[in-house]
């Protein structure tokens, strides 16, 4: 606990009708609300103990300092034993809280945690002479500057062939065989004469299993002899083909069977592996 000094030694203490210093008196001191004596010091690191009790001098004055730490009780007597003053609870103002803790700490300042005063590190960025392209971190006790290791990022692989008609598109990162592919090209499905029509398109390369997705579009705007277009169903997905179905959704009417071939373009979409 922070110390303090108790009392002013160049205040001048009266008798009982204040005509004169108290000269020979006594300033008795004790523990706060009792009548235990307790010692105060000659200075504020409470090295030397100048007891409980210091006499005033002839001007009515400590005859020596008194510091101390806590709080006191202070009785003052004149030469004839006779109380003068009785006061309790002499402390630092503000209290305790508010005391400058003792030992002084080096290397530490002032801080607080709301209510008590305390010493603390003080908590500064190292020398950053040097330390161009480094980032401050900590070992759980010190800050440090450190390089920063960043990864490279993976180099891309992106293979593009063919052309607006037929071609693929591939990519992937070089550190891995398994690639993402786009194909694409013409096909058509034959004129079966019939409502319906089919035509397995083989994928110029085969996917690791069954594509992720497929999709074509008719491009003829009308496939029967009643002008009706072919409505498509779902795709049927197989590693190194996609079988396109046809329906020409007229039942019963001859006149709605297929008379030319269904013309298309063709998408899929899936995985393969590139072997380094």
């Amino acid at each position: 606990m922070a110390s303090f000094r108790v009392l002013d030694p160049l205040q001048t203490f009266f008798n009982q009708n204040s005509s004169a210093p108290a000269a020979g008196g006594e300033v008795r001191f004790y523990e706060a609300g009792t009548s235990n004596p307790r010692a105060v010091y000659e200075g504020p690191d409470l090295a030397v103990s100048n007891g409980s009790t210091i006499t005033l001098d002839a001007a009515g004055r400590l005859a020596v300092d008194c510091w101390g730490s806590g709080a006191y009780r202070v009785r003052v007597l004149d030469a004839n034993g006779s109380q003068i003053r009785d006061l309790d609870n002499i402390q630092p103002a503000g209290g305790a809280s508010l005391q400058i803790p003792t030992p002084l700490e080096a290397g530490a300042a002032l801080f607080n945690d709301g209510a008590l005063l305390l010493w603390d590190l003080i908590r500064q960025l190292p020398d950053m002479a040097g330390q161009g392209g480094k980032a401050l971190f900590t070992d759980g006790t010190n800050p440090i500057w450190q390089t920063l290791n960043i990864p490279a990022p993976p180099a891309p692989d992106i293979v593009i062939v063919g052309d607006r008609d037929a071609g693929s598109i591939r990519v992937g990162i070089a550190s891995s065989p398994t690639k993402v592919m786009l194909q694409w090209g013409a096909a058509s499905s034959p004129n079966t004469g019939q409502r319906q029509s089919a035509v397995d398109v083989v994928l110029p390369t085969a996917f690791n299993s069954s594509a992720i997705w497929a999709d074509a579009i008719i491009e003829s705007a009308a496939l029967t002899s009643n002008g009706l277009i072919a409505a498509k169903a779902t795709p049927v997905l197989a590693p190194d083909r996609v079988r396109f179905h046809f329906d020409s959704q007229d039942f019963g009417n001859n006149a709605s069977r297929f008379n030319q071939a269904i013309p298309l373009r063709w998408l899929a979409l899936g995985l393969v592996t590139v072997n380094p």
